[in-house]
């Protein structure tokens, strides 16, 4: 008999985090749907209201995250898997970018990712092992005009696969997967994006 998994995916209403999502509603796995605005992922809870949780929360708020990832638990067991996706895009040229957008910026891509491992491996370990899994981007491995910022805050996070290193083999695997773009996301949303796509194109590299 197979026995269901326990989903714990941020930023899930939309882009890549729905995708896990949906993927993980299609294979018969229970889902903690995390996202600050749940509204979008209410025609998938009529869909799987067995199966999908929605939860309300702003990853940059580490008390909201330890008392969210606590309460998911209570409610519906230890995650196996984590999905760390919660994140944003911040264009501009780097010198034009304000103290406050980049530190928003950072909070969002590095240290809400920090604040989601923090509150769940604790489970993990106790549960005798699980997944986690930082999405990080193409991005993050060298610098594009007027997305600096970004591929700094996806690059950070990939720091995370450290906490696997004192763990046994197979007990906690953690690790880190880079997706080029996804068209539908950020970029169709965000008013600035076209602004600046063809300094990206004229960049070298």
């Amino acid at each position: 008999m197979i026995t269901s998994r326990v989903w714990f995916i941020t930023g899930a209403s939309r882009g890549l985090g729905r995708a896990f999502t949906e993927a993980a509603l299609a294979a018969g796995d229970e889902v903690v749907a995390v996202a600050r605005n749940i509204e979008p992922l209410a025609s998938l809870a009529t869909r799987h209201p067995d199966q999908l949780h929605p939860l309300s929360l702003d990853v940059t708020d580490r008390q909201a995250v330890f008392d969210g990832v606590d309460a998911a638990v209570t409610a519906f067991g230890r995650p196996d898997i984590v999905v760390n996706n919660a994140g944003g895009m911040l264009y501009g040229m780097v010198e034009e970018a304000t103290e406050a957008q980049i530190r928003a910026h950072l909070d969002l891509n590095f240290f809400g990712a920090v604040w989601v491992a923090q509150a769940v491996l604790p489970h993990l370990r106790a549960g005798g092992g699980g997944r986690l899994l930082q999405v990080t981007s193409m991005g993050s491995g060298g610098g594009m005009a007027t997305v600096g910022f970004y591929g700094a805050g996806k690059a950070a996070p990939v720091i995370l696969e450290l906490v696997a290193l004192p763990d046994p083999p197979r007990r906690l695997i953690v690790g880190s997967q880079s997706f080029d773009h996804v068209l539908e996301m950020d970029r169709a949303r965000d008013r600035g994006y076209h602004e600046w796509e063809h300094l990206s194109r004229q960049a070298p590299g």
